[in-house]
């Protein structure tokens, strides 16, 4: 835990926290796994904005404008979605074998470690606000749920597409009030469009029909 005191020794020297808070800070840090400067934030220590600036004059390092950034999904699934998650980084480039990685604590080696280690590739860290990271993992996980195939349309339903394919742009018309041959006309296309029939089978149901003398 050594390395992640590091930036509360430096917060505490500036006197924006105290040993007090430092110490229930690190406990926290032991007991949930979480990194320093998000627990900080978490507990409202400090405002995460004046966290990162402190931290980004402190290490000389700019602040990388997430909210900004096109992170591309083959760049997140570098890194393992719960390393992302329990270390609040994310990759924000990878260049010359080098993957870069934002995080709110650049004082934090373990977590830079931990995805070398994970990734195989050399880390680079750079600053970003803890707030930023956030949202960023939460838009590269935010996966549309798949649309569920619709099952058998109620009879009200196929009435509707029915009467829809008869006049589009105008009322449709009510089904009752249509003939049998507008009714007929219309429902052949809409089996082929709702790929319940092919045109194959029509026209071999056809010659059926009409082998039997039946008049279609």
């Amino acid at each position: 835990m050594a390395t992640k005191s590091k930036l509360g020794e430096m917060l505490v020297k500036e006197k924006l926290l105290t040993e007090a808070q430092l110490n229930t800070a690190m406990d926290f840090c032991k007991s949930t796994g979480g990194t320093l400067s998000v627990i900080l934030v978490k507990l409202g220590m400090i405002a995460d904005d004046r966290l990162t600036n402190f931290i980004a004059k402190k290490v000389g390092m700019s602040v990388a404008d997430l909210d900004n950034m096109f992170l591309a999904e083959n760049l997140i699934k570098k890194v393992p979605r719960k390393l992302l998650e329990d270390e609040q980084v994310v990759p924000i480039a990878f260049r010359d074998g080098v993957l870069v990685v934002a995080t709110s604590d650049p004082t934090d080696l373990s977590a830079g470690e931990k995805i070398a280690f994970a990734t195989g590739h050399k880390v680079e860290m750079q600053l970003a606000s803890r707030a930023a990271i956030t949202r960023a993992l939460s838009n590269a996980f935010q996966v549309e749920e798949p649309s569920k195939p619709s099952g058998p349309k109620s009879k009200e339903q196929l009435l509707k597409d029915l009467s829809a394919s008869l006049g589009v742009g105008k009322p449709a018309p009510k089904v009752e009030d249509l003939s049998q041959t507008d009714l007929r006309r219309a429902l052949i296309p809409l089996l082929i469009e709702k790929g319940i029939i092919t045109e194959a089978d029509l026209r071999r149901k056809a010659e059926e029909l009409a082998a039997k003398g039946v008049e279609v």
